[in-house]
Formats: structure tokens, C-alpha cells, sequence
């Protein structure tokens, strides 16, 4: 039995889609702990997984939060641009000291660490420790591809010429922006000269660093697990040190808690529903942290006036704890708002979702058979949006553009057109039956096997 340890960063997106992993590691005999912070605590206990407690995250604070005020205030926005650059400093300081993972690796003692993708540059300090590590990617593979978009562009790319060239040009202008926000000390961290100093200090191989990359690094002589379903994604081949994950399809987990009036008006709601044929549920949330969106509430606004014109549908909208739930009222009869919901409740009878591209959310509505009108935020979410559009499982728009006309007509266009809903279904069909018993058996051997073929792991 090997002692495995999981250290992923603190956002719900990425702790529920490493447990999956960790729970078919946990079948096979394997102890797994998490080291986190408290607020993760009582959710990896639940699971079932050991819990290391930290102080505090590499690089974790209140910055979504600080981030959010900025988009209200250009002093803010100043201020953060400073911090920023304070922090990245304080970043260079601690990554050629390399000790980030010191203190859980030495009272832990894991046979193996599985990292995630966000902090894979403190990961190289592992290296002159002799622990070995893999990498967790929770997002779609990041990789350079031709005829793939970095998962940033909302590009939904086809099998021609003009496309191949859209994609290359989309890489272009990425890696362009990219490489002018390292000459002005933004992401300085991640540049060639850096990670030279970096890989001298550890002793890690800086050939085996691939920086042809959207978001950051990739090590290509370790081994990277994309948790990610394949299926969600472009067509593409995976490098060599790549294994997708293949885990059961669960439709529970603990959800959080939420607001009490809740279970009156769902009840009411379903009621509603079934009275007459075609009345459609519609469910709209954009995560935990929909305030770091720069326009929220005004999209918020834009959607309700969209719904309230439409007779036969409900809206659900799940506000986040800090939009002001006031600054909406007075809300239309066939509007509801609520700080939190349980989604994977209201998604089984939801006939739509609005959203923000999230892949967990994604997921959750192809196992539900719910079609997604999508409005991207940031990071990953326009491309996730894109492969929405690409395998006809909805539509998606501009979140700080579409007028409530254009976002009513693409509500209509998706609840009066059945061939989103059948995909959605063709879609989890598919998933389920990649995901049998003996399938999910072979993908663990396999991401065991790459694991002890290119690390010292004994598993």
C-alpha cells in the first residue's frame, strides 16, 4: 500500500474533479491525503481521504475577492496591478528556494504526490527531495495543437485550411501577449530565463520543460493526468506523457448548504411545471466567484428581462453570497433568486442552464441531459464554451455585449429546437459507456503504469 498525497489547489472546480482519482486509488488499497486549508477540511473527510492541514496556500488570500472590487474601481484596479507585481516577486523569492512542499512532504513521508497543474512550477523542488510527482490537469489538455485553439478563444475550429490557419493564428497572438507581458514582469515566472535559474537551483532538466503551452508550463518527463473527460473535448492526440482519466459517473456529492426558501419554491416550481405541457425550467449560475466577472450584475439584469417576457418559463438564478440580492428587485413573477442552490436537484429537472463554461457544470448538465447557453468569464471558459457549440450541446454569447433580445432569442432557439437536448443525451450515453467497470479498470493501469515507468514511484 503506497501513501499518496494530493495537493490540488483550493477551488471546488478543482477538489471535485481530483477525487475521482483519488477514489479509485483508494479502492486499490492506497492511502490518499489531501493537504489543504480549513475550509476543505470537512469536504475531503467526507470523501473519505486523509486531511493534512496547512496555515495557508501558496499564493492563496482574498485576491478573488480584492479582484472583484477592481471592477468597479479603477483605484482598485491600480492597487491590484501593484500587489500583482509584489507577489510575483515574492513568487521568484520562494520558487528558487524551492522548499514550498517542504513541510507536508517531511511529516507526510507520500510514496507519491500527485500536483496540481497550478502549482507545477513550486513542483520542481521536489526533484532535489527525490519524491516523485505527477501532474493533475483539471482543465482540457493545454497543449499546442494545429488545428486545436488554445482552450482561451472561443474559436469552435473545423477540419479545413482556413481553420488550421485560424487555430495557428489564435496561438500566435497567444503566445505574442504572452511573451510582452513577461518583458513587463507579468508572468515572469513561467519565462525561458526564469525557469533556466529555476532548473540550475533544483537540478530538474530544463529540456523537459514544454512551454508551447495556454496557461502554464508543462514537464515533459513527468507524467500529467487529464481529468478532464476526453469526450468534452476537440479531436486530439494526447504526448506521450498524457493519460485521461476514466472514472465512475456519479450523479451525488455533498452539496453545500442553501437558501431556505429554496424547497418551497422548487416544490412550487415542479408543481408548475407539470400542470401543463411545455413549461420549461430554467437554471442559471455562474459558480461561487460570478462577482470576479467584470459586468455581472448588469448580465444578471439583461437576463431577467429576457425571461420575463417568456410565459412559459421559470428562471432559477443562483447569485453567488456577494451580488446584493436587493439589486434586483423588483424581480418578474416567473424570476427567483437565490445566494445558492443545489444543482445537481434543480439540473434533473431543468430543461436549460445558463452558465459561465465552468467544466464541472458542463459535466454536470451532459449527466443530467440538460442543454447550456454559455456566457464565458475567463481562463478556460471560452474555449469550454466553444466545444459546447462544436458538439451541438447549446449555444453561447458575449457576456458583457448580448443585449436581452438576442439572449431571449437564443433561450427560444434552444428550448424549441429538440436536436441540443438529443445530443446532450448522445453525448452522456457515449460517456457512460466509456466509463464501464472494465474501462475505468484499464485506465487506472494505464495511468499506474505511466506513473511507475517515469517516476520512482512504487505502486
Amino acid at each position: 500500500m503506497a501513501k499518496i498525497l494530493f495537493r490540488v489547489l483550493p477551488e471546488s472546480g478543482h477538489m471535485n474533479a481530483s477525487f475521482g482519482l483519488a477514489r479509485e486509488l483508494v479502492t486499490r488499497g492506497h492511502r490518499v491525503v489531501y493537504a489543504s486549508i480549513d475550509e476543505y477540511e470537512a469536504v475531503i473527510e467526507s470523501q473519505g481521504f486523509g486531511f493534512y492541514r496547512l496555515d495557508r496556500e501558496i499564493g492563496w488570500g482574498n485576491q478573488a475577492r480584492f479582484s472583484a472590487r477592481t471592477t468597479r474601481s479603477p483605484l482598485f484596479w491600480l492597487r491590484m496591478q501593484m500587489g500583482k507585481y509584489a507577489f510575483l516577486r515574492k513568487m521568484r523569492e520562494d520558487l528558487l528556494d524551492s522548499t514550498a512542499f517542504h513541510r507536508e512532504i517531511l511529516s507526510l513521508e507520500p510514496d507519491l504526490v500527485f500536483v496540481d497543474s497550478s502549482f507545477v512550477r513550486y513542483v520542481l523542488g521536489l526533484h532535489s527531495l527525490g519524491v516523485p510527482f505527477a501532474v493533475i490537469e483539471s482543465q482540457v489538455a493545454p497543449d499546442y495543437e494545429t488545428n486545436v485553439p488554445p482552450p482561451i478563444s472561443r474559436l469552435v475550429p473545423e477540419d479545413t485550411r482556413i481553420s488550421r490557419f485560424k487555430c495557428n493564428l489564435e496561438w500566435l497572438l497567444y503566445f505574442s501577449t504572452r511573451s510582452i507581458a513577461q518583458f513587463f514582469g507579468m508572468h515572469a515566472v513561467e519565462s525561458k530565463s526564469f525557469m533556466k535559474r529555476l532548473c540550475q537551483s533544483t537540478g530538474f532538466d530544463y529540456e523537459a520543460i514544454d512551454f508551447k503551452r495556454c496557461f502554464r508550463i508543462g514537464l515533459r518527463s513527468n507524467p500529467e493526468i487529464i481529468v478532464s473527460t476526453p469526450e468534452l473535448d476537440f479531436p486530439r492526440t494526447p504526448k506521450a506523457n498524457q493519460c485521461y482519466l476514466r472514472t465512475a459517473i456519479s450523479s451525488s456529492r455533498s452539496e453545500i448548504s442553501y437558501d431556505y426558501r429554496f424547497d418551497r419554491v422548487f416544490a412550487e416550481t415542479l408543481a408548475w411545471k407539470a400542470s401543463k405541457d411545455f413549461h420549461n425550467l430554467i437554471y442559471c449560475s455562474f459558480g461561487g466567484m460570478s462577482f470576479r466577472y467584470r459586468g455581472m450584475e448588469d448580465f444578471f439584469r439583461r437576463l431577467i428581462r429576457a425571461c420575463s417576457g417568456l410565459d412559459k418559463v421559470r428562471l432559477l438564478i443562483s447569485l453567488g453570497n456577494e451580488l446584493n440580492l436587493g439589486a434586483f428587485e423588483p424581480c418578474p413573477a416567473n424570476v427567483f433568486l437565490f445566494r445558492r442552490v443545489p444543482q445537481l436537484k434543480v439540473l434533473q429537472e431543468a430543461d436549460l442552464m445558463v452558465m459561465h463554461g465552468g467544466t464541472n457544470s458542463i459535466s454536470e448538465c451532459i449527466l443530467a441531459g440538460v442543454p447550456m447557453l454559455a456566457y464565458p468569464g475567463a481562463v478556460d471558459q471560452p474555449g469550454n464554451a466553444a466545444r459546447i457549440v462544436y458538439h451541438g450541446m447549446g449555444l453561447m454569447g458575449k457576456l458583457n455585449r448580448e443585449s436581452s433580445d438576442r439572449i431571449k432569442r437564443k433561450i427560444e432557439t434552444i428550448l424549441n429546437d429538440e436536436s441540443f437536448s438529443v445530443q446532450v443525451r448522445n453525448k452522456r450515453n457515449r460517456i457512460m459507456r466509456n466509463s464501464a467497470p472494465d474501462k475505468i479498470d484499464r485506465s487506472i493501469n494505464a495511468i499506474l503504469n505511466l506513473v511507475a515507468k517515469m517516476t520512482t514511484a512504487k505502486l
